[in-house]
């Protein structure tokens, strides 16, 4: 099931983690999402903000393409 757009004012500074979608449908994202590297601004209420990495920021430079998430802790 496709998720609509949640356009927000958070910014895409580094670790900004967002929903993927295509680019000509705001309304097409599921379960994709990417973790922002650097500041992207021309991203800005243009995709789904939802999180922010707060800890271990050292270890984005790390990700590789199709690496795989092991376990997740979600932090309040």
């Amino acid at each position: 099931q496709l998720l609509k757009a949640e356009f927000n004012k958070l910014q895409h500074i580094r670790g900004t983690i967002a929903m993927a979608r295509k680019k000509t449908d705001v309304d097409s994202a599921d379960s994709q999402f990417y973790i922002s590297l650097a500041t992207l601004p021309h991203l800005d209420e243009k995709y789904t903000v939802f999180a922010q990495v707060v800890d271990g920021l050292e270890l984005l430079d790390k990700i590789k393409e199709k690496d795989k998430i092991i376990s997740i802790e979600y932090i309040e």
